[in-house]
Formats: structure tokens, C-alpha cells, sequence
């Protein structure tokens, strides 16, 4: 039987932090801990559409980047997630995400590509890069003695960049799209033993500014196992979709990208 690709990381995490929890005996709350960093992998299944239209509005060919550039559907990529508490009900978290790829395949239909047509046969090396930078504030409106929950505001910071290139035709195209977008969402804790508790959330938002549009939504949930209280570890799950489109004069186009999958982390608080 296959294992999951995020299993041997948690291996080798507990491995490396069990000899930890013998250092404390006491274990305290997850929900009176005032800072809390986790870093680990996210498993990601990715998912791109990419249409980029030429300068005279000419409109572009919708491109899957997975099927007809050769990008890879999966990647192991970083995951961090820094919160803090700066009140009794008032938290703040950070998060960080990027994944970058690239992919040489020769063409088996024509593409369009901002001013540029890629034809069959052409050799195209491509790239998409995406980073996305969270700024969350939650308050916690239902405090109970075994969860929580409240509501959120953040801030995404979401750039991606495509580009394609076939060098035997000297002709490359290269876009980024760029901009922030605000998100609404609901979070929630629950204890379930002493030592375990799980973690939910959801945001979602989408803005129109001028020409721009953008949407943003962010699932998340994860079972958390407690070493002690400073070191814990876990399991669960993730979605991040981000939708760009851009109406603006001379760079029409629109990006969707999904990324979605196992995570795997290491949490250390205070």
C-alpha cells in the first residue's frame, strides 16, 4: 500500500520532538497560548487556467497549464503560519505561501499567448510562479472552557507570473498580475482529549477595483497533537484558490489557480 507523501515528514518530526515532551509535564490549553508558529509541508494538487489577450484585444486561447504546458500537477511545497495573541479574544496571524513551477513540452494544438501564437509542434518552456502573503485579525466571540470560535478580516497579497517561451522562434511572453485582497471568515477550536484538539477555518471574498477582479478563498482544518505546550504537530487539510481577472487596456487575461491537498506541520507556541 502506498503512503501518503506527507506521512514520512510527520515520522520524522515526532521522531525529532518526542524526547521534548518528556521535558514538561504540564500541558496547559490551546486556547490560552499567546503565540504560535507552524511550519511544514503542504502536499498541493494544483489546478491552472491561464488566458493572456494580445495588446489589440485580440482574445487569448484559455490555456490548462497541467494538460497543455506540462506543468506538474503536484508539489510538496513550504507552508508557514505565525499567530499571536494581542488581547484576551484578539489574535493576529500571518501566513506565507508560494509555488513556483516550470515545464518544457512540445505543442499538440496552436496557442494564443498574449501577442505571441505558439503553434503545434512548438517546443515551449513555461513558467508559473505564485505567491500568496496573509495578514488575518480574528476575535474570538464564543469562548468556552473546551472551544472557541470567532470571526476574521485579512488582507491576501496574491502575484502570479506566467510566462512561455520557444527559443527556436525567438518569442516569449511573460505577465504578472498582482494585487490585494480583502477576505471575511469564520474560525473555530475544539478540545477533544487533553493532548488533542482540532482547528477550522474558512475566508472567502471577492473585490472588483477599476478593471481588476480578484476572489480568494482559503479552507483549512487540522487535528493537533500536543507533545507538551510548547511543541505539538499535525495533520490536515488545505484549499487555496485565487482567481485574477483583468479588464484593464492592453493587458486583458485571467488567472485562475487551485491549489489543494494534505498538510503536514510542526507547531511550537507559548
Amino acid at each position: 500500500m502506498k503512503l501518503p507523501r506527507f506521512v514520512m515528514p510527520v515520522t520524522f518530526l515526532c521522531a525529532c520532538v518526542a524526547p521534548l515532551a518528556q521535558a514538561q509535564d504540564k500541558l496547559g490549553s490551546p486556547q490560552q497560548e499567546h503565540f504560535r508558529m507552524s511550519a511544514g509541508i503542504f502536499a498541493a494538487d494544483s489546478t491552472t487556467a491561464v488566458r493572456l489577450d494580445a495588446d489589440n484585444g485580440d482574445v487569448g486561447t484559455p490555456v490548462n497549464a497541467e494538460l497543455d504546458l506540462g506543468l506538474r500537477d503536484h508539489s510538496d511545497a513550504g507552508d508557514v503560519e505565525v499567530e499571536t495573541r494581542i488581547r484576551e479574544r484578539h489574535r493576529v496571524r500571518f501566513t506565507y505561501f508560494k509555488l513556483d513551477r516550470e515545464a518544457t513540452r512540445q505543442l499538440d494544438r496552436q496557442i494564443s499567448f498574449g501577442n505571441d501564437v505558439y503553434e503545434i509542434d512548438d517546443v515551449v518552456s513555461s513558467r508559473i510562479d505564485m505567491r500568496n502573503f496573509g495578514l488575518t485579525y480574528s476575535y474570538e466571540a464564543l469562548h468556552l472552557d473546551r472551544a472557541e470560535a470567532g470571526l476574521s478580516f485579512g488582507i491576501n497579497l496574491v502575484e502570479i507570473t506566467a510566462a512561455a517561451e520557444v527559443q527556436a522562434r525567438a518569442i516569449r511572453e511573460e505577465e504578472s498580475r498582482a494585487g490585494p485582497t480583502p477576505t471575511f471568515g469564520v474560525h473555530a477550536l475544539l478540545r477533544i482529549t487533553r493532548r488533542l484538539h482540532m482547528d477550522v477555518r474558512a475566508e472567502y471574498m471577492q473585490l472588483g477595483i477599476d478593471d481588476f477582479e480578484g476572489s480568494v478563498t482559503s479552507l483549512f482544518g487540522s487535528i493537533v497533537f500536543r507533545f507538551n505546550r510548547n511543541i505539538g504537530v499535525g495533520l490536515g487539510y488545505k484549499l487555496l484558490e485565487t482567481q485574477v481577472d483583468s479588464q484593464g487596456e492592453g493587458e486583458t487575461g485571467n488567472f485562475t489557480i487551485e491549489n489543494s491537498g494534505g498538510v503536514a506541520f510542526l507547531r511550537v507556541t507559548f
